[in-house]
C-alpha cells in the first residue's frame, strides 16, 4: 500500500513538471535560423596580371548648392566675384592730315569692370616687334580714341590682355599725293624708271553716304579691283594704287547719286624732258656816288634836244641882225 502511494505521488509531481513546463515553451517566440553567410571575396587572381578584387564602400557626397548665377545676392548687396574680362573692340582708320599720315584707333572696352588694354603697332609683315605702344584703361563700356603717326603703309594694329588678343589690319595712304581735294575722283600719274604708274582715289565730299562706281576708257584695271563700293562722308577709297601704265591718254569716270565726273589724264613718261635756257642781259644803273650831286641815269638819249638847241639859237641870232639892219635903213 505504502508503495502505491508512493508512485501515485511520484506520478502526480511528473505530470506537474511537464504541464508547467509545456506552457513555457507555448510562450516563447520561435527561434529563426541565422541568415546564410555570403561568399567571401575571391583572393586569387581573376586573370593574368589582374589583382584580387575587394569590394569597397562607396562615399555619396551631401549634395552642394551651386552658386547663384546673378551677380546680385538675396541680400541686394553685389557679389564679390570680379566680372569676367573681355577682349577689347577696336575700329581703326587712316588719317592724312597735310603730308602726314596716321593710324586712327577707336578702342572700347565690353567687359563689366575697369580693364586695361596694351595697344601694338606693327608692321602688317607678320614682325612681332611693336613699333609703337599705348596703354589704354578703360571703365565699363567705355571708348578712347588713340593715334599713332607713321608713314605710308600696311600696319597692323593689336590690342591684348591677359591671353586676349584683338587684331585689325590698316593701311595708311601717301599723304602728300592727296594735296586738297576738289573733285569726287583724283588721279595721281607719277614716272618710274621710264614708266607710269597711276593711282585712283574716289572721294565722298557730298555729305551723303553713297554707292559709287568708276569705269576707265583706254585703261584696263586689273581682275578684283572693286568698282561699285559705298563710302560715307567725307570718306574715300583707293581703286588701285601705282598701277603700270604705258603712255597715252585715258580717262576715269565716276557716277553716284548726285555725281558724274570724269577726269582725263595723259601719260608720258618715255619722252625725256626738254630744258630750254634763256639768257637775259641787264645793264646796271650808274649810281651817284657821296658828295657827288649826279643825277641818276634814265636810259633818255640828250643828243637830239642839244642839236635842236643849237638850231634854235642860230635862227634867233640871224633874227636879231635882221631887224637891226632895218632900223639902220
Amino acid at each position: 500500500m505504502l508503495k502505491v502511494r508512493t508512485v501515485l505521488l511520484a506520478g502526480l509531481i511528473g505530470l506537474t513538471l511537464v504541464g508547467t513546463g509545456g506552457v513555457a515553451i507555448a510562450q516563447e517566440e520561435p527561434t529563426l535560423p541565422p541568415p546564410a553567410e555570403s561568399s567571401p571575396p575571391p583572393t586569387e587572381p581573376i586573370g593574368p596580371g589582374i589583382p584580387p578584387t575587394q569590394s569597397q564602400p562607396v562615399v555619396v557626397p551631401a549634395p552642394v548648392d551651386p552658386p547663384p548665377s546673378n551677380p546680385a545676392q538675396d541680400d541686394g548687396t553685389e557679389n564679390d566675384d570680379p566680372a569676367p574680362i573681355l577682349p577689347a573692340e577696336l575700329a581703326v582708320a587712316s588719317v592724312c592730315t597735310g603730308d602726314a599720315g596716321s593710324v586712327e584707333v577707336s578702342v572700347t572696352n565690353p567687359s563689366e569692370r575697369g580693364t586695361a588694354y596694351v595697344v601694338d603697332l606693327l608692321r602688317a609683315d607678320g614682325s612681332a616687334d611693336p613699333l609703337q605702344t599705348q596703354n589704354v584703361s578703360l571703365e565699363q563700356d567705355e571708348t578712347k580714341v588713340i593715334k599713332f603717326p607713321v608713314d605710308a603703309g600696311a600696319y597692323q594694329v593689336r590690342a591684348h590682355i591677359l591671353d586676349l588678343v584683338t587684331v585689325a589690319d590698316v593701311s595708311v595712304d601717301r599723304c602728300a599725293e592727296i594735296g586738297p581735294v576738289d573733285d569726287p575722283v583724283q588721279v595721281f600719274v607719277r614716272c618710274e624708271d621710264g614708266a607710269g604708274v597711276v593711282t585712283i582715289r574716289v572721294f565722298n565730299i557730298e555729305g551723303d553716304s553713297r554707292t559709287f562706281t568708276v569705269t576707265t576708257e583706254e585703261l584696263e584695271l586689273p581682275e578684283g579691283v572693286e568698282t561699285v563700293f559705298e563710302l560715307d562722308n567725307l570718306e574715300y577709297r583707293v581703286v588701285v594704287d601705282e598701277l603700270p601704265t604705258d603712255d597715252g591718254t585715258f580717262a576715269v569716270k565716276v557716277v553716284a547719286n548726285g555725281v558724274d565726273h570724269t577726269e582725263s589724264v595723259t601719260v608720258d613718261c618715255t619722252t625725256p624732258p626738254t630744258t630750254t635756257t634763256t639768257t637775259t642781259t641787264t645793264t646796271p644803273a650808274a649810281q651817284a656816288s657821296a658828295g657827288t650831286a649826279n643825277l641818276a641815269d634814265t636810259g633818255a638819249s640828250v643828243g637830239g634836244i642839244a642839236v635842236l638847241g643849237l638850231i634854235a639859237f642860230g635862227l634867233g641870232g640871224g633874227l636879231l641882225l635882221a631887224g637891226r639892219r632895218r632900223r639902220t635903213n
